[in-house]
């Protein structure tokens, strides 16, 4: 229990103090006083405000009378485990994608055990520990923002009691998939305005075996089509499959996408598929008509068709 006397330190110099922890790792020691129940607060309420986050830890702190001495002592006691933010630079705000990838990445793969064990690498431990899930520790439910999903899985890698080494081992794995994959694999044909595509896209990936085989786990942001062009490429990456398998799986939705904008763009145009049995000399002619004009067969045989309509209207027949 916290000693009441002179020592007591101001609402003004504990803000001072937190001040000058990241804002990131404010969120974690406000994360873990809750589960050791030291102090309770709200940890969604401060995820887009360092400020908010400092003034709520100095006013619990205050109010149940921890010297500066004291407080220190309980944030390197929470901070035990905790690795430097350096090694989570990658993970950046303005990449969306690498947030969800190491987010979707540690959602489905069991990486830790309970006893801070390394589960991911370590495939030859012939009696596993149970692992320490990361779907308990965060909400997919619920609406995620991306930046909840980033200090979320920040917050549960520096909460593993496991040693330094397995931890940064981990992302520095993330780090070197997250950037090998997404120089092999391109996704820049999604685009962020096409409603169309996005729909298709979002029911594609829901529905797509290789997705539901290694992801059991899909956030709801899934549904949201503002973020389909950065969530779809995020699940494609973090996949834990062959790079042929990832190769193969692009070229199908590639080819898939390419077929609904062939079908979408016939309908828009008000065309319509029919299947004709010629003669191979007749192709063969249909072919030179079209290479003269210039034009492809569907073309081609549109503007015989509209010439004989005319020849005909024009006979009075």
């Amino acid at each position: 229990m916290p000693t009441f006397d002179q020592n007591i330190i101001s609402l003004h110099e504990l803000e001072n103090y937190l001040r000058q922890l990241s804002h990131i790792k404010l969120i974690h020691i406000i994360k873990r006083c809750r589960v050791e129940r030291i102090l309770y607060i709200d940890d969604n309420i401060v995820y887009h405000s360092k400020e908010e986050a400092i003034q709520l830890l100095a006013i619990e702190f205050k109010k149940n009378g921890y010297h500066l001495k004291e407080l220190k002592e309980i944030i390197e006691h929470l901070c035990y485990y905790y690795i430097n933010d350096a090694y989570f630079d990658f993970i950046d705000s303005k990449d969306p994608t690498s947030i969800l990838f190491c987010y979707f990445h540690l959602l489905n793969n069991n990486v830790f055990s309970i006893n801070g064990h390394d589960l991911f690498f370590n495939t030859r431990r012939t009696l596993k520990d149970k692992p320490l899930e990361f779907m308990n520790h965060t909400a997919t439910q619920r609406k995620n923002t991306i930046t909840q999903m980033r200090i979320d899985f920040i917050s549960f890698i520096n909460s593993i009691t496991s040693d330094d080494y397995n931890k940064k081992k981990y992302i520095h794995y993330l780090n070197e998939e997250y950037i090998f994959s997404r120089s092999k694999f391109n996704f820049n044909w999604l685009s962020k305005k096409d409603n169309d595509q996005a729909i298709w896209a979002v029911k594609y990936i829901k529905d797509n075996h290789i997705i539901k085989n290694n992801h059991k786990h899909i956030p709801n942001i899934i549904d949201d089509y503002n973020h389909y062009s950065i969530v779809i490429p995020a699940l494609f990456h973090s996949l834990e499959i062959t790079d042929d398998a990832k190769e193969l799986f692009l070229i199908k939705m590639k080819k898939a996408w390419g077929q609904v904008k062939y079908r979408n763009k016939i309908k828009k145009d008000k065309k319509t598929t029919i299947n004709l049995v010629i003669r191979q000399d007749s192709k063969s002619k249909l072919e030179d008509i079209s290479n003269f004009y210039g034009l492809n067969l569907n073309e081609t045989l549109e503007k015989l068709i509209n010439n004989e309509s005319k020849i005909i209207k024009n006979s009075g027949i």
